[in-house]
């Protein structure tokens, strides 16, 4: 398959040229291909935010390339990149408007990248439209379509961020911790839900995540990082017959070496 994300010789430093120097990423190149379902894993300080944030803009790269099918965009802003990368954060209050209602976050996320009039309402046909698009989450969210966000459990404004995000069209999707906030229950219900809107809409996906037994049991890779560089990359048959034992050697050390 081709790839979708390739990123070439990255460079990527803080606090460059001082005494608080700290380098993440020196010369780290990784290939996607498009359809991938990649977990990545790795102790603090491993390297794996840092990866999001340069995918998606809301950090620069010190050198190097980073192409969406092989299109250079480490030189386009966040918002530009936003039009094809979707992101849902670890802290279940961004992704969603809290003040405002669940149907005007869905009319919100429908609209990304449209210029807005003078009005903004919402008819009866597109609230009907919504609520059928809340029911595929299973979660009742649509009996409380005019509930503002802010009221929402953690799992359930993660669920609607994940909708809102794949609601139009995007090339990759980046979860960051996007479980990590929330119980072991809600948690699972969340990762079931986010391998199911995965594969019906065959999104190319990167999932950041401390947890070992989601990162084998979801996804179709796994990468491992340590100090900015790719430990273990598991994919196809391997990827499938690994378990949680197979990894957490590695983790261990890797976790007792960086003092976490």
């Amino acid at each position: 398959m081709p790839n979708l994300l390739s990123l070439v010789h990255i460079d990527k430093n803080f606090y460059k040229e001082t005494i608080d120097e700290v380098k993440v990423f020196s010369d780290f190149n990784l290939e996607v291909e498009s359809g991938e379902f990649v977990s990545i894993v790795g102790s603090n300080g491993s390297g794996k935010t840092t990866l999001l944030n340069i995918i998606s803009g809301s950090i620069d790269i010190d050198k190097g390339e980073i192409k969406l099918f092989d299109k250079r965009i480490d030189k386009e802003k966040e918002y530009i990149r936003a039009r094809s990368i979707g992101r849902v954060y670890q802290d279940p209050s961004r992704g969603t408007s809290p003040n405002m209602t669940i149907a005007e976050n869905l009319a919100l996320a429908e609209n990304k990248g449209n210029i807005y009039g003078l009005s903004f309402a919402l008819n009866k046909k597109k609230i009907s439209e919504y609520k059928e698009l809340l029911k595929t989450l299973n979660l009742g969210l649509e009996d409380k379509i005019n509930v503002k966000v802010s009221a929402l459990s953690g799992g359930e404004r993660q669920a609607l961020a994940l909708l809102m995000v794949t609601m139009k069209p995007i090339d990759l999707l980046l979860l960051d911790e996007h479980t990590a906030a929330l119980d072991p229950n809600t948690s699972q219900k969340i990762m079931e839900l986010t391998e199911r809107i995965v594969k019906e809409k065959h999104i190319t996906t990167l999932m950041v995540t401390h947890n070992l037994r989601f990162a084998v049991e979801y996804g179709s890779r796994l990468l491992m990082l340590n100090k900015g560089e790719v430990v273990i990359d598991k994919c196809g048959k391997e990827k499938e017959e690994l378990v949680v034992d197979d990894i957490l050697k590695t983790f261990n050390e890797i976790s007792i070496e960086c003092g976490n």
